[in-house]
């Protein structure tokens, strides 16, 4: 390895060490947005339920139970889960694009490879069949 693919190398690693970075502030931003809305909601029913009566605080509670949070949770945590399996199927079938095009260079550069030649699907070549 000369001196410029080193130094190509290094900054490679360096741009990984910033993507990395960048993730871990958006995550930590998106839980800071998280824990702030929370707040914003109890500091917002606070004086609402300061100085009512027990009547005034049960058609509140019958207000939010209405609201049925568990289902609302349930949900939210369905669509989660479903864009975590669709993003993680995408990178799937990135990664098995980019590993077909890197075999097919290689069959092409080497004819007597014992997958040269074969079909998308592993089927042999007619020439081959016959």
């Amino acid at each position: 390895m000369n001196k410029n693919e080193y130094n190509l190398n290094v900054k490679r690693l360096e741009v990984e060490k910033f993507k990395y970075w960048i993730k871990l502030g958006t995550h930590f931003i998106s839980a800071c947005a998280w824990v702030g809305t929370i707040w914003l909601l109890f500091t917002g029913l606070a004086p609402i339920l300061k100085g009512m009566d027990a009547d005034q605080i049960s058609a509140i509670a019958k207000v939010f139970e209405t609201f049925r949070i568990g289902s609302v949770a349930g949900y939210v945590w369905g669509m989660v889960a479903t864009t975590g399996y669709l993003i993680e199927r995408h990178g799937k079938k990135r990664a098995i694009k980019k590993k077909a095009k890197y075999q097919s260079q290689l069959e092409a550069m080497d004819p007597n490879r014992s997958s040269s030649g074969l079909s998308e699907v592993g089927h042999s070549p007619k020439e081959w069949s016959e």
